[in-house]
């Protein structure tokens, strides 16, 4: 009779433990599948995507690639591209070099799983893109003019980007917390820029053109 108890408390600790060691493969199973289908707010990617682009930069000055004319990333496609001036030639010169700095500058991050596409910037018509350049100059100038004025000392740099039918205006500030007040100063951060470029009877914003503005505090953080 104990031998009999003995053998089926045998028995019971046995499919215990399968028990146990099935449900531990599919604790894990659940933990990997929700780490891979992961997703992160645009917020954050964007925030991310600022903060590893300026990385890229300059690292490519310190290396000596300065004929960076853009750096994106694109987030559906899992892709960074990087677009170079130049001729072709000179592309394929540094195309391994770019690859192996942007892998090394990407792997801490949440793109270290991106592929890093390298092409060559093609213009069409040198004149058109050194007028857009002419007008982005002007358009930056005219707003660090006016937000001096009106007193903002917290503006560390201005960035213009242009797209068809679309101008964007990124402000990145010393401003230290996105908590309410310094959001309702980045709001009229805003505001005095979009006054700035649509006054007067020269206004440099097309009316076929959306206008972008976003503020950003020391961290990245938007704050309009």
């Amino acid at each position: 009779m104990k031998r009999t108890i003995t053998l089926v408390g045998g028995l019971v600790c046995i499919v215990l433990a399968v028990i146990w060691f099935n449900k531990e493969d599919q604790d894990r199973e659940v933990v990997q599948t929700f780490d891979s289908k992961r997703e992160y707010s645009d917020e954050y990617l964007n925030k991310n995507a600022q903060m590893l682009t300026e990385s890229i930069q300059t690292r490519l000055k310190d290396e000596h690639i300065l004929d960076i004319s853009s750096i994106g990333i694109h987030y559906k496609k899992k892709e960074i591209h990087i677009q170079v001036k130049g001729t072709q030639q000179y592309v394929d010169e540094v195309e391994k070099s770019i690859k192996e700095i942007v892998h090394e500058m990407a792997k801490e991050t949440i793109f270290k799983d991106y592929s890093i596409i390298v092409y060559r910037q093609i213009i069409d018509n040198a004149d058109q893109t050194s007028d857009q350049n002419k007008q982005l100059g002007k358009i930056t100038m005219t707003i660090q003019a006016s937000l001096k004025v009106k007193g903002y000392e917290e503006i560390e740099n201005i960035m213009t980007e242009k797209l068809p039918n679309k101008l964007i205006i990124n402000v990145y500030t010393s401003i230290e917390k996105s908590d309410s007040p310094n959001i309702n100063r980045g709001k009229r951060i805003e505001e005095d820029i979009r006054e700035a470029l649509t006054e007067g009877t020269s206004p440099l914003i097309a009316d076929n053109e959306t206008l972008k503005v976003k503020v950003y505090t020391k961290n990245r953080e938007k704050l309009n």
